[in-house]
């Protein structure tokens, strides 16, 4: 862990910032994990088949860690900062900036980015401007929230803004989003999720339509005018049969996510902006005090002495771990109703990505045995190793190894 309020800060700020975009081109979030399986299990004949290939496409990068896309994308840092959080904006920025140099040298990420006409290209994914750093506050927050998404061009190119005519109406509104889709067609791998933009400014109206498409999929808009304008383009995008890959199907979007902001009187500004199927997006928070940097399991015997007052008084149920606990522990596991999750040692590299939050830390003093709160996604896997009706896989395998001792002596000469 790193302390808040430190040049190490920055030096964490870039490795997460290294890490999130490994994280986002090879790891898709669950949200648009199971959008792709549900279409899948609605569609028939050759849409089917090339929702198919998108699960493939997304285990095998799980079982090897290829990126799901060669496109490495441009990339789009969200940064919401808490007004208590004590940081540099300027040297937070760099920090990101030299995350992505960083990935894209270590994991031997294509670069995609060049000058706009000289198309020098410094293979490193960033240049001037590169990545773009949105930033927002948080009224007495003390926290840090990063979102990184790698925008591919695919999809990228797939974006629209025109300034309608108030006159236009909410009619005019809905059928320009559609005539953006029907444009679009192919081109950015769909399904895809729609995001609008709707008032504010030219470049405000852009911003939100972009931002839109962050929100997990599926996720209504908090105000239900908002939300019924979403139901009723999503209804009507998927009427038009585009489909898997612009190929034809029921699924040409898995979402339309609207923000807007208030506008001019004389003004009706609309934003579309597609993301492509992957919905390539990762997060890291952040909290106030400290920053994970390498966060892993150590030997539960060691804590073994705990494991009644945790069932009995905090009223845990389930304790994660390596290496298993005692005989007198699995009787309590029994008693009081819990399990033991085994987690792979030595793994902290990748258990770290799964921190999403570090909400409390107690008895400092200890550090860095003190008490640890995280917030985690996706944390595993996990494994039931010690249940609670007293079996153990520990003393499975430790039976099966006495088993077969005998034959490793013979074959030592012992």
């Amino acid at each position: 862990m790193a302390r808040l309020g430190t040049d190490r800060l920055y030096d964490d700020l870039r490795d997460i910032s290294a890490a999130l975009y490994k994280k986002a081109l090879t790891d898709l979030p669950p949200d648009v994990r199971h959008s792709v399986g549900e279409a899948h299990d609605r569609e028939q004949g050759s849409a089917r088949r090339r929702l198919e290939v998108m699960i493939k496409a997304i285990d095998t990068s799980d079982e090897t860690g290829i990126i799901v896309c060669q496109d490495t994308g441009i990339c789009v840092f969200f940064v919401e900062i808490g007004t208590a959080f004590p940081i540099n904006g300027a040297k937070m920025t760099e920090a990101l900036r030299e995350g992505i140099a960083l990935a894209s040298e270590r994991h031997s990420l294509r670069s995609s980015i060049v000058h706009p006409l000289t198309r020098e290209n410094r293979q490193n994914n960033t240049g001037v401007g590169v990545p773009a750093v949105h930033v927002d506050f948080t009224d007495g927050g003390d926290g840090l929230d990063v979102l990184l998404i790698p925008k591919g061009s695919g999809s990228e190119n797939m974006s629209f803004l025109k300034m309608l005519s108030p006159a236009d109406g909410q009619s005019g509104v809905k059928k320009y989003i559609l005539d953006c889709i029907v444009e679009a067609g192919p081109r950015p791998c769909p399904p895809t999720i729609v995001g609008v933009g709707l008032g504010g400014t030219a470049d405000q109206c852009a911003a939100l339509a972009k931002k839109a498409t962050l929100r997990p999929v599926g996720r209504p808009h908090p105000e239900p005018e908002i939300a019924q304008l979403e139901r009723q383009m999503l209804e009507a995008i998927n009427e038009t049969g585009i489909g898997p890959q612009g190929l034809g199907g029921a699924t040409t979007s898995f979402a339309v996510h609207v923000e807007y902001a208030w506008t001019h009187i004389s003004m009706n500004p609309v934003a579309v902006n597609i993301q492509c199927w992957r919905g390539e997006r990762a997060r890291a928070r952040i909290g106030a005090g400290y920053v994970p940097v390498s966060v892993g399991t150590t030997t539960s015997m060691r804590m073994d002495r705990f494991t009644r007052g945790c069932l009995e008084d905090l009223g845990v149920r389930a304790i994660v771990g390596k290496g298993g606990l005692s005989t007198e522990a699995l009787g309590h596991l029994g008693h009081f109703g819990g399990v033991y999750l085994s987690i792979t040692g030595g793994a902290a590299s990748y258990e770290t990505l799964q921190v999403v939050e570090i909400e409390e830390v107690l008895w400092e003093d200890l550090m860095p045995e003190c008490l640890w709160k995280f917030r985690v996604e996706k944390f595993g896997p996990l494994f039931v190793t010690m249940d609670s009706h007293g079996a153990s896989e520990y003393e499975r395998t430790a039976e099966r190894t006495r088993a077969n001792l005998a034959a490793a002596y013979r074959k030592l000469g012992l």
